[in-house]
């Protein structure tokens, strides 16, 4: 890892610990990098309270972005937990079944709930009563963006973004009637409308959600090993029961991995060779690096296996340029309106990502048109050895 890297993880456990920090010399760090680190992690609330609790010596320009940022967290924080107030009171009383996920929740599992900043909020609900929830947004203020194949997204502003999924794991990585036999046992456990799974639930969700973006190479950071991290400290987790559901959706590896890596984090910091290496990856703010790693787990995910063909290669490329009109609308939305655009803007969004991005298109051409080589090796070794390999290969499909 990075100096910086190591740093950042020094600051996090120090402000999620309560305990001092005092190997750090700020006047010895690239403080951009560790700004931009925390930023686009989501993490600058547990940094800065580590820096004030710790007076470490920070550059005046950066100190003031941090605490713009925490000032800015706490705003969002209130309006994003105001919504969902709301929205709970809405569908209860309009007998809308829901679940809430991930931050959601998970906010009351770290030492300050503003400690687990979330890009948006997740709430399972029934799609069968789509119908009824889509009048209720739209009276509450927001607008519907765009349809995946398991959420559907609608914004308020430029600070709320509510998904509500409609299966609680996205079917291109499997796990699906697992979780949906979860989502049965929550109903069942409810006397209302509002679900809630239990703390060993949300572990084993928090595990398959972190395994889903891992081997994706996108969305992953360091609040998703936080997140695993709190959860398993709670007192009610049955490790029988977490143990045995791990191994069903050949997870069992991949959660030794991470608890392993946390305990050397919040230990001696003493890291093995591959927890370094994974915690780098969490922690790295490249673009490139991230394009490599998407653009290459799509390709293998779409040969169904590690056999590279010109027709997997070909079938790739044919999905990536003609993107679903329900996708397509999140990016072009003149299309919710005039739908007939959607060849010209096929034609167009490789034109605009040229112009626009010309290195994430780069980056796209050097790893969808050749079979990627050494990086490819790699990627694909170090799936195998965290025993992801279903994961990336064989979703489980059959509740489609």
């Amino acid at each position: 890892m990075e100096k910086s890297q190591i740093a950042v993880l020094k600051l996090l456990r120090s402000g999620l610990l309560d305990e001092p920090c005092d190997d750090i010399d700020g006047r010895n760090l690239d403080w951009n990098l560790v700004w931009v680190i925390a930023f686009r992690q989501g993490i600058t609330n547990i940094v800065y309270s580590a820096i004030k609790k710790n007076e470490i010596d920070v550059p005046s320009d950066y100190i003031r972005l941090f605490q713009i940022e925490a000032l800015k967290g706490i705003r969002r924080d209130h309006l994003q937990q105001e919504c969902l107030k709301t929205i709970y009171n809405e569908f209860e009383k309009n007998e809308v079944f829901f679940l809430p996920l991930k931050g959601c929740i998970l906010k009351s599992v770290f030492p300050k709930p503003e400690f687990r900043w979330m890009s948006d909020l997740d709430i399972y609900i029934e799609k069968w009563q789509y119908e009824k929830i889509s009048p209720i947004m739209e009276r509450l203020g927001f607008s519907y963006f765009i349809e995946t194949n398991h959420e559907l997204k609608w914004i308020k502003g430029k600070e709320i973004e509510i998904e509500l999924h409609t299966l609680i794991m996205d079917p291109d990585y499997g796990m699906v009637s697992f979780f949906e036999e979860i989502v049965e046992k929550a109903k069942k456990r409810s006397s209302g409308y509002h679900l809630s799974l239990n703390m060993n639930e949300h572990l084993l969700y928090a595990v398959a959600h972190f395994a889903k973006h891992y081997v994706r190479g996108y969305g992953v950071n360091i609040r998703n090993l936080l997140d695993i991290c709190f959860l398993r400290k709670k007192s009610d987790i049955d490790l029988d029961y977490l143990e045995k559901n791990l191994k069903e959706l050949s997870l069992d590896k991949f959660f030794s991995f991470l608890c392993d890596t946390i305990d050397q984090w919040f230990g001696s910091m003493n890291f093995s060779k591959e927890s370094d290496q994974f915690l780098s990856k969490l922690l790295d703010v490249s673009k490139t690096s991230l394009d490599e790693r998407f653009f290459t787990s799509n390709r293998i995910k779409e040969q169904k296996g590690y056999k590279h063909s010109v027709n997997s290669t070909f079938s790739y490329l044919i999905k990536v340029f003609f993107v679903p009109y329900k996708t397509m609308i999140g990016v072009y939305p003149i299309l919710r309106n005039i739908p007939v655009l959607l060849p010209l803007c096929w034609i167009w969004r490789p034109i605009d990502r040229l112009f626009s991005d010309p290195k994430h298109l780069k980056n796209f051409l050097k790893n969808s048109l050749s079979r990627g080589g050494v990086n490819e090796d790699k990627y694909i070794n170090e799936i195998k050895w965290l025993g992801l390999e279903n994961v990336l290969i064989e979703p489980n499909n059959e509740n489609e």
